[in-house]
């Protein structure tokens, strides 16, 4: 147990280079808030309390390690594995305690919560893996893998445990929320839920696979299957954006992905989409489908929910070669695109866009029906058995609850 604006984790608390291998740690880990001097672990104008279930603080490398302890914080960046990661990485790792922190913050003093890790910056995690709960206060990013991470790099990494958080927050199965990040060859299965309308200039943001996606980041051979389920905002500032695979879309690419997410939004405020809620600012979707059911009283879509903004820079943010099932959706509308604001402004566009499943006489078990996808090195499906597989995810044998439900 540790005060404010410190740094702890059972194993070490401050890990400056070197590495942790073949390690691993059970009980409870516990800090406070942040401090307003220099002697907690993040740079600005306070400082963070730091915790992990291993390490506190790490920019050397953890490999080969586990944590079960349960890990907690007030304002402070707190992950099952290690608080924060900067410069630093993670490898064939995992972490299966619960997490909790950020539960007293206000706007700008967010901690980010994370079933493997708080807040990543200038990092990599690969093979890892989380499956406790991630729950997170009001304003936080919350992820079932990672709460924040920036300029860093995921790939065959996943997370099952459901999260949770607060008013204003950004939370994912995977991530909370990414800005200049690569995402690749990994999953989400927990549960995605916000149970508190966002605030003028904090909105909820919730998708079964990243909250919030920024940056220039990308996404690929990715997937997502948990529910999605948040509350609309009070008023058009506090619009509420969600999706079954990502939230809020901003100037970046998701491709080759998929979502069985169901979503559901309360409250007339909310943009709910089956793959996407908000996409815009020069961002792309493509190569993806979404099968789960969405419901809203705001606009709501089977893929994306809002296309674009009223005067889209170039290029215009573009949605192609994507599908949704408008059986199991509930939805014969695929996206919204946002009109222009004025005479020759951008506008987002939408090509090969296709409703499959339901009425359409399109079987979604048919690799004919898929004609945009790559089933040569991108994507397979046994015909008349399955959805399309992600060639990473492939197998020749079902062998667990995910493969069958496709």
């Amino acid at each position: 147990t540790g005060g404010d604006g410190v740094m702890a984790g059972a194993l070490v608390g401050d890990l400056d280079g070197g590495t942790v291998m073949n390690a691993s740690s059970s009980g409870q880990i516990n800090v406070g808030d942040y401090t307003n001097t220099s002697t907690g672990g993040y740079s600005g104008a306070f400082a963070f309390a730091i915790a992990g279930g291993l390490v506190g603080l790490s920019n050397g490398q953890v490999v080969n390690a586990h944590s079960s302890a349960a890990v907690s914080g007030g304002i402070a960046n707190v992950g099952g594995l290690a608080g924060m990661v900067v410069g630093g990485s993670i490898a064939d790792s995992s972490a299966s305690g619960s997490v909790t922190g950020g539960l007293s913050a206000t706007p700008g003093q967010a901690a980010g919560v994370g079933g493997l890790a708080g807040y990543v910056q200038f990092a990599s995690i690969t093979n890892s893996s989380a499956t406790g709960s991630a729950t997170g206060g009001d304003f936080a990013p919350v992820g079932g893998l990672v709460g924040d991470v920036l300029y860093s790099t995921i790939s065959g990494s996943f997370a099952t445990g459901p999260v949770g958080g607060g008013a204003g927050s950004s939370i994912g199965g995977l991530a909370g929320g990414a800005a200049s990040s690569t995402i690749s060859t990994s999953y989400a299965t927990g549960e995605v839920t916000q149970t508190l309308a966002g605030v003028d200039g904090n909105p909820n943001v919730a998708g079964g696979f990243v909250g919030d996606l920024s940056g220039q980041s990308s996404i690929t051979q990715s997937y997502s299957s948990g529910a999605v389920h948040t509350v609309g905002g009070s008023d058009s500032g506090a619009y509420t954006l969600a999706g079954g695979f990502a939230g809020y879309v901003f100037g970046s690419s998701i491709s080759n992905s998929y979502s069985l997410s169901p979503v559901t939004s309360t409250g007339a405020f909310a943009d709910t989409g089956g793959f996407g809620g908000y996409v815009e600012n020069s961002s792309s979707i493509d190569h993806v489908y979404a099968t789960g059911a969405v419901s809203g009283a705001g606009p709501v879509a089977g893929l994306v929910a809002v296309l674009g903004y009223s005067n889209e820079p170039s290029p215009v943010t573009s949605l192609t070669d994507s599908y949704w099932d408008e059986g199991t959706t509930g939805q014969s509308v695929g996206y919204h695109i946002t009109p222009p604001a004025a005479i020759g402004d951008g506008v987002a566009t939408a090509t090969a866009v296709i409703g499959i499943g339901g009425s359409t006489g399109l079987s979604p078990y048919a690799a004919a029906t898929y004609a945009n996808f790559d089933f040569t090195s991108a994507w397979t499906l046994i015909p008349g058995a399955t959805r399309p597989l992600l060639s990473s995810e492939y197998s020749t044998t079902i062998t667990n609850a995910h493969q069958l439900q496709l």
